[in-house]
């Protein structure tokens, strides 16, 4: 095992840096790479490890490449004769797997108060990497949210450029305009779920506004508002768990029935 392909691949995973790791798992003959050697290939084409160079090594890396644009893990094979894939004589042949390892399990907490608290701990215990931003100090600091990363400042700056790609957005503020705010700031980016907390009422009031300001909530099947599934009563600490329930049905593919077998 390379470990400092490991380290690397780690790292990635902790940036949110989508990456193919690929693995012999059959090597024959004159084959250039052996069973168990690791590469790391990178959207950019870049790479760490290897899996025995020559024209395998760079088929590989395209095939690699081509999985991280669509998305998709699956396995490579290559024989190597004259009448073989890439028309390598030396003889043998070479299988493995190409796997597409990203984080999916990041979660933008925008509000830091009550809600957004019990939030952090339930994702905390799920393991997924947080962020916790609020234009209060008191309520966005390290102290509060030791295993986040915070951000202080206001929502319209402090969102403006943050990426927010394949993450798990909540929006639990103070109230009805700086949610509002924050909404603006974040609806037309590119986040997997996107939760916007508050009444019917207060609900329809945001989506009003927003259609005035040519927002995307229309048809965005990436907003959820209100948030949350229907099985809290009016507790913050049972509406943050009605939100991470949401959250993992979307991020999980899910369904809502129960799995009880009656007898």
């Amino acid at each position: 095992m390379n470990k400092k392909v490991i380290h690397i691949l780690n790292e990635s995973i902790l940036n949110n840096i989508k990456v193919a790791y690929v693995t012999v798992t059959k090597s024959t003959g004159s084959a250039p790479g052996r069973v168990g050697n690791t590469m790391l290939v990178f959207s950019d084409g870049k790479i760490e490890g290897t899996v025995g160079g020559g024209k395998v090594e760079y088929s590989v890396i395209k095939e690699a490449i081509s999985c991280l644009e669509n998305n998709t893990s699956e396995p490579f094979s290559y024989t190597l004769s004259e009448q073989g894939d890439i028309g390598m004589i030396c003889g043998g042949s070479m299988e493995g797997f190409i796997d597409v390892v990203k984080n999916d399990k990041n979660l933008v907490i925008i509000g830091g108060g009550h809600i957004g608290s019990f939030l952090y701990n339930i994702a905390l215990e799920l393991g997924f990497n947080i962020t916790v931003v609020d234009e209060r100090v008191e309520f966005a600091n390290a102290e509060k949210f030791p295993n986040a990363d915070v951000i202080s400042g206001e929502y319209s700056k402090a969102l403006k450029d943050f990426k927010v790609k394949d993450s798990y957005v909540v929006i639990t503020t103070k109230g009805h305009s700086s949610d509002y705010e924050a909404l603006k700031e974040v609806i037309g980016k590119d986040y997997r779920y996107l939760g916007l907390i508050g009444s019917k009422r207060k609900i329809n009031t945001l989506m009003k506004d927003a259609l005035k300001d040519g927002l995307n909530v229309v048809n965005n099947e990436r907003l959820f508002s209100p948030i949350g599934l229907d099985i809290a009563k009016n507790d913050p600490a049972e509406i943050a768990l009605s939100i991470m329930a949401e959250i993992l049905l979307i991020k999980n593919g899910g369904s809502l029935k129960h799995l009880n077998i009656k007898r």
